[in-house]
This record gives C-alpha cells, sequence and structure tokens, in this order.
C-alpha cells in the first residue's frame, strides 16, 4: 500500500470533496426541483432522522481508531475486527429499537426503516481510518468519489425516467451499501483480510471505555447540526424541509476544507507528539 505525505494526502481529500460536493450538490439541485418542497422535504426529513441516530451507531469510535492504531500496530488485527463488530451490533440494536419506536409516529415507516438498517453498512467505515493511520487516504478518496458519482447519476436517471420520490430513498440505500462493500475490497487488497480479523474482549472494554466522551459529544454534535431539519418537519411540515435542505446543503458544502486538512495532517501530529513536542507544537501552530 503506498503511503502518501499530509500534503499529498490534504490535496487528495479537497479534491475528493469538491468532486463529490459537486456532484452531489448539482445532482440535489435537480432532484429539488423535479421532486418540489413537499416530497423533497419528506426525503430530507427521513435522511434527517438518520443522521441523528449516527453518533449512537459510531459509539465515539471514530476520532479514537487512527490513535490507537498508530499507538499499538502489533494488535490491528483485533482493534480494526472489534470497532467492526461493536459498531455492526450497536447499529443493529439502533435500527431494531428506532423502527418499532418510529412505527407509530412516521407516516413512511417502511421507507425510514429501509435507510435505517442500510446505514448499519456504516460499521466498515472502521477500515477508513486505518487508511489515515498508513498516511493512504488517497484509497478511500477514490471509493467515495466513485460512490458519489455513480449515485448521483442514478438520482438523475431516476430524475429522467419521472420515477417516484420513494425510489430515490432506494438508491439513499444503495450508496450505503456501495461505500461499505467498498471498504471491504480495499482491506481486502492491502491487507491480510477481513477473514483474519479478530474480537477480542479486552478490545471490547477498551475502547469502549476511551470512547465514551467522545460518544456523548458526538450525540451532541448531529443534534446540533440535524436536530433542525427534524423541528421543521414536526412543528411545520415536509414543505418547509423541503426548502430548508435547499439552503442547508449550500452551507455544508464548504464543511470539507477544515475536514480534509485536519484527517489528512492527525497521524503525522499524533506521531510528531510522541518522538519531538516542540516540532508538535510548530506544527499545531501551522494548522
Amino acid at each position: 500500500m503506498k503511503k502518501e505525505s499530509p500534503l499529498n494526502n490534504t490535496f487528495a481529500l479537497v479534491l475528493e470533496r469538491l468532486v463529490s460536493a459537486t456532484a452531489s450538490f448539482l445532482a440535489t439541485f435537480v432532484v429539488a426541483r423535479y421532486l418540489l418542497p413537499e416530497h423533497f422535504g419528506q426525503l430530507s426529513f427521513l435522511l434527517a432522522l438518520v443522521s441523528l441516530l449516527g453518533p449512537l451507531m459510531a459509539l465515539g469510535l471514530n476520532s479514537l481508531l487512527t490513535s490507537e492504531l498508530l499507538k499499538r500496530p502489533i494488535d490491528q488485527q483485533n482493534i480494526i475486527g472489534t470497532a467492526i463488530f461493536l459498531r455492526f451490533s450497536c447499529g443493529l440494536v439502533v435500527a431494531v429499537v428506532s423502527t418499532l419506536v418510529a412505527y407509530p409516529l412516521i407516516e413512511n415507516w417502511h421507507l425510514f426503516s429501509m435507510l435505517v438498517f442500510s446505514s448499519v453498512w456504516g460499521a466498515f467505515s472502521v477500515i477508513d481510518f486505518w487508511l489515515q493511520a498508513n498516511l493512504a487516504n488517497q484509497y478511500a478518496a477514490l471509493l467515495r468519489v466513485g460512490s458519489v458519482l455513480f449515485v448521483s447519476v442514478l438520482r438523475l436517471w431516476a430524475v429522467w425516467m419521472e420515477a417516484g420520490w420513494h425510489v430515490f430513498v432506494l438508491i439513499c440505500c444503495l450508496d450505503f451499501f456501495l461505500v461499505g462493500f467498498g471498504y471491504i475490497l480495499l482491506y481486502q487488497k492491502f491487507s491480510n483480510g477481513v477473514q483474519n480479523l479478530r474480537i477480542s474482549k479486552d478490545e471490547i472494554g477498551k475502547l469502549l471505555n476511551d470512547s465514551k466522551w467522545l460518544f456523548f459529544s458526538g450525540i451532541a454534535a448531529m443534534i446540533y447540526l440535524k436536530v433542525d431539519q427534524v423541528m421543521l418537519g414536526v412543528l411545520l411540515d415536509n414543505k418547509a424541509v423541503g426548502i430548508y435542505s435547499g439552503a442547508v446543503k449550500l452551507s455544508e458544502v464548504w464543511y470539507f476544507i477544515p475536514a480534509a486538512l485536519m484527517t489528512a495532517y492527525f497521524p503525522r501530529l499524533l506521531q510528531t507528539r510522541v518522538s519531538n513536542r516542540t516540532e508538535y507544537l510548530a506544527q499545531i501552530q501551522k494548522l
């Protein structure tokens, strides 16, 4: 597996986010014009609900795994295998509970259920943090760009075929599967393979203990970002959610710049912090 410098990784991630954000925004614009605020609002409302459940499924492990993989490379298979197991099993529990709770409350319960269970495949994004730890972000970037472009083409095709709005929900479900399966293929190609991953009881306790505060902060962050759309759907109607979601897409498109920068430099910062404290502080200032 080819490793890149943080600068090259930043360039790859920024390029990925630019291409993905542009393709996604253009496709969303066309879909929003086609579905009109009512149906686009229904779709956005369901996706916002699923996003709110995301931190519960992630268990706060996202910000922890890159650090653990860098500190304990010899335990790589235990860390990755245990993290995938935790996220997948927790995701299934969250999906079952949320669909049962939503049954009497949400009109399009069956579509919500499909989205929630599809999002469980996000457990395999654990492999992305393994790529980050190995300074190989370019492979994950290519995967995500390919998925976004494919899904965007599908959405435009659905508009061309004058499909019902539920078809766009199915396309969102397919997106979850594509990315999850893509991460599995990357790990198969550049490692010993998923068949050699291990689940460790000791690792379960350590990861859950170390991630508990990150778990709560992730929930708070996602509520901050998505609860407005849910509130609009409850207090007003789907049309209001549709109009508001279009504006939110335009504002969120810029988030990729600081996110890409920190994702690329984070592994190098962790290594420098251990080996050279002065250089670490200097790199923090530059960032």
